[in-house]
């Protein structure tokens, strides 16, 4: 017999009931090769859901299809020998084709697999029922339902009389369903103060972890301790009622029913119940006062009078005579219905302890002035008259006289009043001065700040110089002379003085008079080709000279490299420029910033090759010693004006006025210096010159 080859198939899907379905389907037409006429036993198959079924008959081939032909007289059919725990069969079903002879199948079940000769010998095996063919059809399903009292795993078919042909067999199974729990498990949770009680009928106590039989009717009670009561009680998710409809929220103890028809999940939260007394505390700051009246009760009160919960309590502030209310706070809750009155009257509904404050102001608007110093020296505050101010608090348009005054070895860097800038009425800041005066008028919370700097402050190691002490062994360049010219001020200094002199130079002891926003050219005289020029200003005095040179190859406003006619192509302006000869000779300009302080900067003229290490070149190869260079330091002075910017210079013998010293105290016999003067009611900064 040749082989016989079945397909099988399972389809899983969800029934009305939500149980899952598992369908198996042997299909012969497309996968049996070859026809036979022996009934054999076709072997064992696995289908895909892991079902295992077994059939005896003969495969036939009509026309195009493979069928099943089975004979009632013979061991014939198919029978599912393994299959999937905790499922039962609920139907078969296979297509009939053509004319057949017995018409009739018989479908059988078992708690337990049986063989094809259990079915014929009808042992060990109950009949489901039988399918048969309608008269008349060419092809039909037959199909039965299995009753739903019958629960078997193991089913199978077989024919009930003569010879029969199906094309293709269903099995659908589905899961069984699972016995009801004889018991369902008790969780109780409790948060806050009280308890849970779970009794049946006959007043078995169940608590959290307990077994309670299935369908036993339960009492559930929630039962808060003194001076607490329920806030929430649910069963299972659901609010607690009783018959009723009523939940327990707000109560000190309530009861509900439940059948256990499912784990049971109890929680209930407990909070403390409101208060029926509430104290009461108030208090007043300076400049006014405040009384509090039970206008329930009528009775007294004072700061921390007991009251009941509910009553009505009334306030009344006062402030004491040129005050205002400030703030008046309810539990710390501000009343602005108060604020900058001369009184205030209310009354409210006492909810728990309840904290009133009051605080009181000048009715005059009053600001705050603070004074923050950084450095070496001092800030004194005058009034109109030139009377020193000892206090901070000021009304709102008072005018003063803020005066900073450095140390005899400092000057001021910044002088700022809200974070802008102070100036004097002449329109001049404080900055790189001794001292200063501005008249201000106070308008809001001042903040005043004032940085004090040291003309003397200590050098860190020095400037760098890679060449100290190094002679130049070139035998065709050097740099003489350097000239600084801006307006009528010119200073020459002398570098190197002939061939293979020393590389540098310091002549700090050279001074060169500069001011804010001035222009200054350096002209260069010396011997030698194929060299550029390099001047440095230390700006910000830090003993570094720190270059900056932007995208366009220019330098910066804020580069301490500030000249060059040669580097990378570029000169210091962002011009291209040729690396030939004599480059170094050409002039170089550059204009000091506008905000540069009074004191002496270290001036920097280096000869090199294309390079802006402000310590000379390290390049051993390109060494300032073997290409002739030159390191020059020059100082740049800008010296503070002789009338150190008072307004008025006159001579102590032309009136007899009396003087204070930028301290605010009287001086009796001033010597030179800056003075507060004042004649009457005329007050004004002057130095004395004798």
């Amino acid at each position: 017999m040749k082989k016989f080859y079945i397909f099988l198939s399972m389809v899983i899907a969800a029934l009305t009931a939500g149980a899952a379905t598992i369908t198996d389907t042997f299909t012969t037409a497309n996968f049996v090769e070859g026809t036979t006429s022996t009934y054999v036993d076709l072997g064992n198959y696995t289908a895909p859901s892991g079902n295992v079924y077994n059939a005896f008959a003969c495969a036939y081939k009509r026309g195009e299809d493979i069928i099943f032909t089975f004979m009632s007289g013979r061991r014939t059919g198919i029978i599912a020998t393994e299959v999937k725990d905790d499922v039962v069969a609920r139907s078969v079903s296979f297509s009939w084709p053509g004319t057949t002879v017995g018409n009739v199948i018989n479908v059988y079940g078992a708690d337990e697999p049986f063989t094809v000769g259990d079915m014929y010998d009808n042992k060990g095996v109950t009949l489901l029922g039988t399918i048969t063919k309608k008269a008349g059809d060419d092809v039909a399903l037959g199909e039965l339902e299995i009753p739903a009292e019958y629960n078997f795993k193991y089913v199978g078919i077989r024919p009930s009389a003569g010879v029969d042909y199906l094309k293709e067999v269903t099995f659908v199974y589905e899961s069984a369903a699972a016995p009801a729990p004889s018991e369902y498990t008790v969780s109780t949770s409790v948060e806050g103060d009280g308890t849970i009680t779970i009794v049946d009928a006959s007043w078995n106590m169940y608590n959290n972890g307990s077994k309670v039989p299935a369908g036993t009717q339960l009492t559930v009670s929630a039962n808060a301790k003194d001076g607490n009561v329920i806030e929430s009680f649910t069963i299972n998710g659901e609010t607690a009622v009783n018959a009723a409809g009523e939940n327990g929220i707000g109560q000190q103890r309530f009861q509900a029913a439940c059948t256990a028809d499912s784990d049971l999940d109890v929680k209930v939260v407990f909070k403390a119940a409101a208060a029926s007394k509430a104290v009461v505390t108030y208090s007043a700051g300076e400049n006014g006062r405040i009384n509090c009246t039970n206008m329930t009760t009528w009775d007294p009160m004072t700061s921390g009078s007991e009251v009941a919960v509910g009553d009505l309590v009334a306030y009344n502030v006062t402030a004491n005579g040129g005050y205002v209310i400030d703030q008046l706070t309810i539990n710390g809750v501000a009343v602005e219905a108060a604020a900058g009155q001369r009184a205030h009257y209310d009354s409210f509904k006492i909810e728990g302890d309840t904290d009133i404050k009051v605080t009181f102001k000048s009715e005059v608007e009053e600001y705050t002035l603070n004074v923050d110093i950084e450095g070496n020296g001092a800030v004194s505050l005058y009034d109109e008259g030139f009377q020193l101010i000892t206090t901070n608090k000021f009304v709102a348009g008072t005018k003063i006289n803020i005066i900073p005054a450095a140390t005899a070895d400092g000057y001021i860097e910044s002088f700022t009043i809200n974070g802008v800038e102070a100036t004097d009425e002449t329109g001049e800041t404080a900055n790189g001065k001794l001292t200063i005066l501005v008249e201000y008028t106070i308008e809001s919370n001042t903040e005043v700040k004032v940085v004090f700097k040291s003309n003397e402050e200590p050098a860190p190691a020095g400037y760098c110089n890679n060449y100290e002490g190094v002679s130049s062994t070139h035998s065709s360049r050097y740099l003489n002379t350097v000239t600084f010219t801006s307006g009528d001020e010119t200073l020459t200094v002398t570098a190197q003085t002939k061939y293979r002199d020393e590389i540098y130079k310091d002549k700090t002891d050279e001074v060169f008079e500069i001011t804010p926003g001035s222009s200054i050219n350096i002209k260069c005289n010396g011997k030698g080709e194929w060299m550029h020029g390099y001047a440095w200003v230390d700006w910000n005095r830090d003993y570094v000279f720190t270059p900056e040179i932007g995208d366009d190859h220019a330098v910066t406003a804020n580069s301490e490299l500030v000249a060059f006619n040669y580097y990378n192509g570029y000169d210091s302006n962002g011009a291209s420029a040729p690396e030939n000869s004599n480059g170094f000779l050409a002039d170089l300009n550059f204009n000091v910033p506008e905000d540069i302080t009074y004191g002496d900067y270290r001036f920097r003229f280096i000869i090199d090759w294309d390079c802006i290490d402000p310590c000379g070149n390290p390049n051993s190869g390109q060494s300032l010693a073997n290409n002739g260079g030159c390191i020059l330091d020059v100082t740049l002075r800008y010296s503070e004006p002789d009338e150190s910017g008072v307004e008025a210079i006159e001579s102590a013998e032309e009136v007899t006025p009396v003087y204070y010293n930028l301290q605010g105290v009287r001086v009796a016999n001033p010597a030179n210096g800056v003075y507060i003067k004042v004649v009457g009611e005329k007050a004004e900064k002057v130095y004395l010159s004798k």
